[in-house]
């Protein structure tokens, strides 16, 4: 599920969801991912803006899909956030070099939103 998810199929990832056992289905954070493959951003943000993962792990991905819904809903205050939360503690995960490079492609958009 979690390629199906960094390649962003959304039929693969369902099917795969579907298929799942029950605890993988209750899971929020596959559950997020769901909501976000279909473009529920407002959906996924609910699920997840309130809830703390146990495992570092855990929550740099929950961050991380919290920033990519953020970003899809024009709230770029709050994906800076969230992904400088991913580049600072996703060791190395996809998803740390992938906040890093969101972080540099998207500074100057960010200084031009404060500022104006």
């Amino acid at each position: 599920m979690v390629s199906s998810f960094e390649n962003r199929n959304k039929e693969e990832f369902t099917g795969l969801y579907l298929k799942s056992e029950k605890l993988f289905r209750k899971n929020k954070i596959f559950l997020g991912e769901k909501l976000f493959l279909e473009g529920k951003y407002g959906d996924a943000v609910k699920l997840l803006q309130n809830i703390t993962e146990k495992t570092t792990y855990h929550e740099v991905r929950r961050q991380y899909i919290l920033a990519m819904c953020y970003e899809a809903l024009k709230k770029m205050e709050q994906a800076t956030d969230c992904m400088e939360y991913v580049a600072k503690y996703g060791n190395t995960m996809p998803c740390r070099y992938a906040a890093e490079q969101w972080k540099r492609e998207n500074t100057s958009l960010l200084s031009k939103s404060i500022t104006t």
